[in-house]
């Protein structure tokens, strides 16, 4: 009984070493209409491609950019130019990493908490009333 408790921790330790987390930091940050996402990678085995997805309902995501990975510890970073601020609202990210198959390896999920100023918001009013 002993030896079977003893192997069933030593699998326990083996498989935790050996599970590793892809991204070991990520964000997104609104500035001036658009949202910056960047990401560092801890480990990069067996991934093809990292797929940078959006939502405005944290459900159906669009496919933005798929960028090649670099290696190990490497920095990126996607500008989202495309994104429509609305007066307030949550626009949620995600950053996948893929293998061969396009399969989800692991992926880093991020929210955007936006709020557009009064001024724009007036201004916006101002230029559709004389549309």
């Amino acid at each position: 009984m002993r030896f079977k408790l003893a192997i069933f921790c030593i699998l326990i330790l083996v498989s935790t070493l050996l599970a590793s987390n892809i991204f070991s930091e990520s964000s997104a940050i609104p500035q001036n209409d658009q949202v910056t996402i960047t990401w560092i990678t801890a480990s990069e085995n067996n991934i093809a491609l990292f797929q940078i997805v959006r939502s405005n309902d944290s459900e159906f995501f669009v496919e933005l950019k798929k960028v090649n990975p670099k290696g190990p510890g490497t920095s990126y970073e996607y500008i989202d130019e495309s994104v429509m601020f609305k007066s307030s609202s949550v626009i949620f990210y995600k950053v996948r990493a893929l293998d061969k198959r396009n399969n989800i390896i692991e992926e880093s999920a991020m929210i955007v908490r936006t709020q557009v100023s009064d001024i724009k918001e007036t201004w916006g009013a101002i230029k559709a009333i004389f549309k």
